[in-house]
């Protein structure tokens, strides 16, 4: 899964259903949810950041990427799913789940069962 942010508020989120198909969703937003997103996303610091493995910690495992253009910079950042669920990396995850209404919710590993 693949979510951007742009400095326009469009949101955009190109994901991989499970038979292939690549689906993507794209919408404006408007001016005061965007900026009370984008002033979460800097307080918490999300561009800073990194995974802390090369390769996948679950053979089955997806490194879903969250892209931010926040108008004066722009980051990209991509976590195992496992790494977005912990920490500061879960918090930046949800606010973005949040205000898209859906989607931003990594996989559960292959080895857990579905929440």
């Amino acid at each position: 899964m693949y979510m951007a942010l742009y400095g326009s508020r469009k949101m955009e989120v190109v994901t991989k259903q499970p038979n292939g198909t690549m689906m993507r969703v794209e919408r404006k937003v408007g001016k005061d949810r965007y900026a009370e997103l984008i002033d979460k996303l800097r307080k918490l610091d999300c561009c800073s950041l990194e995974s802390r493995s090369k390769t996948a910690p679950s053979p089955l495992e997806s490194q879903p990427e969250l892209g931010i253009n926040f108008g004066d910079m722009e980051c990209q950042v991509a976590l195992w799913d496992s790494e977005w669920r912990v920490g500061r990396a879960r918090e930046c995850g949800f606010a973005v789940a949040q205000f898209h209404g859906r989607g931003f919710l990594p996989d559960p590993p292959a080895d857990e069962p579905t929440p």
